[in-house]
């Protein structure tokens, strides 16, 4: 370290600082105050306060700057949170401590004889009182840990020296982050080439705060990578420690005493003058003594599977190895989680002020209100991201839950609600907001695991190499997302944190075809993630999204991919009992202006599925939509669950859009060939945990609707079974023409059936029509001349599941009728 005086610099070379939470790396640094410079940059306090020229003073420089080459920075511990959960749980057993001390001296009292009525009742009364006492210290000492240190004062003076050292200018070239420990089985390192920025202040949100804080900074090529910890010791590992180290002390234990009673046999032989052959019986006795201890039990008892000599033992071998060469497999990690080319970031926080006697304004109400007398001070943090990719996925989010759980550990208490707060205490933060805006089109990909291709990759001779699924999603510019944390929790609402979300032309694409499967102009994502103040009570989390022009276009291989998807998220080692919660997940989705497209080529052969030259689709358009759908997991383990569903819509049309090459595309008129209004399919899905021959997947599916419609051409009727084998027959799996020429007129090889993989699924189908026709074109291309059949009701059942299919259907009132010739709007 070296200081120059003239210069106003002071150096620093390997500068090293180490505290119980972090250590901090400085290669080089150089602070330099320029007292010499006469007109220097004033702090925007100053400058909103005094309303100075903006523009000129940012021209202007600060008069402290400091430049910093090569900055580490390892976070490995958060000792004020784990301090935060030791005082809680040290209040806890003084209150229990000395609950039950009480109750034992009252005891003993009670148990002393002639007692009168009078100190009977007094007693009793000074022990509720007692009691209650103790349970409201308890509970306000615990709520009031930020509140307790405040006086009752009116009001105070702002210190304003810190001021007077803003705006602080900061350069750092070449940095990094490094966040986790030898606990957690993956390090998040984050490193920059540069970051630009200064520290300033500005006037507060609300005239009771003093001033705002102000970080405000710019980071180049920003990385964020998941690095796998090669010092990883896990809480099993560390167990197993510790049960090998009492094995062998036991051991040693074992040997001394074995040796000591070794020495007395050889005393008490002597003493008794045994003859040789008593001795030798003796010997051998102690040997039969040590085989015997030494012995373990039969070979077949060590393992279920050690013997081979049996056909069920090497099935089970066989399913256990492909089990774990499944499970084991983690080929859709990536380890680079983040990469942006420019990220700012602002960072923000007022200094808080005193609770005023009386609100400032009746008119603005705080919610929740915890008694700051007007707006809560802010506290948070504006993001804005440009050309940014991030990959993130389930591998990425069960290493994100070890970190998480390191540096905010979970305490398995209930929470008490915030007290409210009274004249003369410092004001408080209600939530910590985040706000993240793309500057840029921002690309987020969803590596993950494909489950549905397990049996697949088996059979596959290159077991070394698999491919993972993924699933991009691409942001416009100008798209948002807002995250409020509450720290005030409530007796009404819990803790209630919130996301809300503005995406712009939102794009999804799929590893399933590698082209898109939804897009829309605008898509709204609102989230409410609330958790009760019992630790283990129920959390009802709701999340509503709207979509504004929404396309999608779907097959049959998408929906495996989502159900895949789901499933390695929700894959891993289950939540103990002991530390269970229960959850209940509501999604709904409304749509205006939509289409879907299904694909109805023969074969389910497509080379560029949103080719409308030469794909046939099969379009469902429509003015508004709801899905709604609950997903209860309220039980630690349960045999079954069961997801309910409701879409429904007020009007929509069916049309067949014909390719380019079609004859229909040149003579038919009208390419719609129904309508419905009042549309609702709702039903459930029933699904098993567990692998059984008695465990059936149950799909319900009920639909209604009223004044439909359908033209019956011969070729509606062809794509209707085509659609049929497309999405639930023999043709889910699309393939392209080149494919198809490779496979056609090759025979079939028999495959085994094998193990079962999965459970059985049993679909129940029914759909009631109120006041529907069904139209019969006498001509090829047109309905000009048809036949109408009008029904008040049309009923179908349809039972389908790995062996049968049953089909029902009744008519009720129905009547035909021949038209001749009708104008082009029937037609």
């Amino acid at each position: 370290m070296k200081v120059n005086l003239l210069a106003g610099r002071l150096f620093m070379k390997n500068l090293s600082v180490i505290t119980k939470d972090e250590i901090i790396l400085v290669h080089t640094a150089v602070l330099t105050w320029k007292y010499w410079v006469q007109y220097v940059r004033k702090s925007q306090f100053y400058v909103q306060e005094e309303n100075l020229n903006d523009e000129l003073n940012s021209k202007l420089p600060s008069r402290f700057l400091l430049e910093v080459e090569g900055l580490e920075i390892f976070s490995f511990n958060k000792s004020g949170a784990y301090d935060n959960i030791e005082s809680i749980l040290k209040q806890e057993s003084a209150s229990k401590s000395s609950e039950s001390y009480t109750k034992k001296s009252y005891k003993v009292s009670f148990d002393s004889s002639n007692i009168s009525t009078n100190e009977n009742a007094n007693i009793r009364r000074r022990k509720s009182e007692s009691s209650s006492n103790d349970t409201f210290n308890y509970t306000q000492n615990s709520v009031s840990d930020t509140t307790e240190e405040y006086t009752s004062e009116d009001s105070e003076v702002m210190d304003s020296t810190f001021l007077d050292f803003l705006p602080f200018e900061i350069v750092v070239h070449r940095g990094s982050f490094v966040l986790g420990n030898k606990n957690t089985p993956s390090l998040l390192v984050a490193y920059y080439s540069s970051m630009k920025g200064n520290v300033d202040a500005t006037l507060p949100g609300c005239e009771l705060d003093y001033y705002r804080t102000l970080y405000d900074f710019t980071v180049s090529n920003l990385k964020v990578d998941l690095r796998t910890n090669v010092t990883y010791e896990s809480i099993d590992s560390l167990k197993r420690k510790m049960e090998s180290f009492q094995k062998k002390k036991r051991a040693k234990l074992a040997r001394m005493y074995k040796g000591f009673k070794g020495l007395i046999e050889k005393f008490e032989a002597i003493r008794q003058k045994r003859g040789k052959a008593d001795v030798q019986d003796s010997s051998n006795t102690q040997n039969i003594e040590g085989a015997t201890e030494e012995w373990h039990g039969l070979e077949r008892y060590l393992s279920a599977f050690s013997t081979s000599d049996s056909q069920l033992n090497m099935e089970l071998n066989t399913s256990e190895s492909d089990k774990s060469k499944i499970n084991g497999s983690e080929y859709a990690k990536h380890s680079n989680i983040c990469d942006v080319e420019v990220f700012k970031i602002n960072y923000y926080y007022d200094s808080q002020g005193l609770v005023p006697s009386n609100p400032i304004s009746k008119t603005i109400k705080e919610d929740p209100d915890i008694g700051n007398n007007g707006p809560a001070p802010m506290f948070g943090c504006d993001i804005t991201i440009l050309g940014t990719t991030v990959n993130y996925g389930p591998w990425a989010e069960k290493q994100r839950g070890s970190l998480h759980q390191l540096m905010f550990p979970t305490l398995y208490r209930n929470t008490i609600p915030f007290q409210r707060l009274k004249p003369g205490m410092r004001r408080q933060y209600a939530s910590f907001d985040m706000s993240i805006e793309c500057g840029s089109d921002v690309i987020v990909r969803v590596p993950h695991r494909e489950e549905s291709k397990d049996i697949s990759f088996l059979q596959s001779p290159n077991l070394n190499n698999r491919h993972f699924g993924w699933l991009d999603l691409k942001l416009g510019k100008g798209s948002i997302t807002d995250i409020s944390i509450s720290f005030s929790p409530t007796v009404e609402r819990g803790t209630e944190n919130k996301i809300n979300a503005v995406f712009l032309k939102p794009v999804i694409s799929t590893s399933v075809n590698h082209d898109i499967l939804f897009a829309a102009d605008e898509h709204i994502f609102n989230g409410s993630i609330a958790f009760p103040l019992e630790w283990n009570g129920l959390c009802d989390w709701k999340f509503e999204n709207i979509s504004k022009g929404a396309d999608i276009y779907l097959l049959r291989e998408h929906i495996t991919q989502i159900s895949d998807l789901l499933g390695d998220f929700s894959s891993g080692e289950p939540t103990p009992y002991e530390l269970f919660r229960p959850f209940i997940y509501r999604f709904n989705w409304k749509m205006y202006e939509y289409t879907f497209y299904l694909i109805i080529n023969e074969g389910n052969i497509i080379n560029n599925p949103l080719d409308g030259t030469i794909n046939t689709y099969l379009t469902i358009k429509g003015s508004d939509l709801k899905l709604t759908t609950k997903i209860p997991l309220v039980h630690p383990y349960k045999k079954s669950n069961t997801i309910d569903y409701c879409l429904e819509t007020s009007y929509f049309t069916l049309a067949i859009e014909h390719p380019a090459s079609s004859t229909f595309s040149n003579f038919i008129q009208n390419n719609e060939i129904g309508e419905s209004n009042n549309f609702k399919m709702q039903g459930s899905y029933t699904y098993f945990s567990l692998i059984d021959i008695d465990a059936v997947d149950t799909i319900i599916i009920h639909c209604t609707c009223d004044d439909t419609t359908l033209k019956a051409h011969g070729f509606v009727i062809k794509y209707f079974m085509s659609l049929k084998d497309n999405y639930f027959g023999d043709h889910t799996h699309f393939q392209n023409l080149l494919e198809f020429r490779e496979s056609f007129g090759k025979q079939k090889e028999i495959i085994n059936e094998g193990k079962r993989m999965k459970n059985e699924t049993d679909l129940l189908f029914s759909f009631c029509v109120d006041n529907g026709c069904l139209v019969f074109p006498c001509h090829l291309y047109d309905c000009s001349s048809h036949l109408a059949l009008h029904f008040d009701t049309l009923d179908i059942d349809l039972r389908n599941n790995n062996y049968y299919m049953d089909l029902q259907a009744n008519f009720q009132d129905a009547r035909g009728r021949y038209i001749p010739d009708c104008d082009e709007l029937c037609s």
